[in-house]
């Protein structure tokens, strides 16, 4: 069996952007730079040859490329919190290639949880964290923007659990078409 999702990699720039605001909070696991994405479609767990057929389906999506940036902050879940977020700008290419992803697997056998895509990038995992430290990190933070990036590409990961943290493998890369310039 194995576990899978697909998503976006992040040009080291982001992830050090990114890993900048990964401070001013306690009982928190941070997520390490080599982890940080952005989540397209999380299938789970597949036997190899649905896998085989999700690559497959995958590999037939076309798209152009676009810009992106990260933007925000935010937590999911409330009493307790669950996870600390920077989230994504809005693009209606993104909105597209999201969409692409989902059709794709479901194409090839797997029954998708029907849930509204929020893109972001995890940051950290809670564990019993104090409210107001949570408040005044999504103060301090509130306003970020990392720089813009290119995304040329959206990539079929493995997740591996861990005794720390899961480990993300990259099992395919799927180049989407040049942009067209302005």
């Amino acid at each position: 069996m194995l576990r899978l999702f697909c998503g976006l990699e992040l040009p080291d720039a982001t992830r050090a952007s990114l890993a900048g605001l990964q401070s001013g909070v306690k009982q928190v696991r941070w997520i390490g730079a080599a982890n940080m994405h952005i989540t397209l479609c999380f299938i789970g767990e597949v036997e190899e040859p649905i896998a085989q057929s999700i690559d497959e389906a995958l590999g037939r999506i076309r798209q152009r490329g676009f810009a992106l940036a990260c933007v925000g902050v935010g937590v999911f879940g409330s009493h307790p919190v669950r996870a600390l977020w920077s989230g994504v700008e809005a693009s209606g290419e993104l909105t597209l290639l999201q969409e692409a992803n989902v059709a794709a697997v479901r194409a090839a056998g797997v029954n998708l949880q029907r849930r509204r895509y929020r893109p972001h990038v995890t940051l950290a995992r809670t564990r019993g964290t104090a409210q107001r430290e949570v408040g005044k990190w999504l103060t301090t933070h509130g306003l970020f923007r990392s720089g813009e990036f290119q995304v040329k590409h959206f990539t079929l990961f493995s997740s591996h659990l861990g005794r720390e943290s899961a480990v993300y493998r990259a099992e395919a890369r799927y180049p989407l078409e040049a942009a067209e310039k302005a």
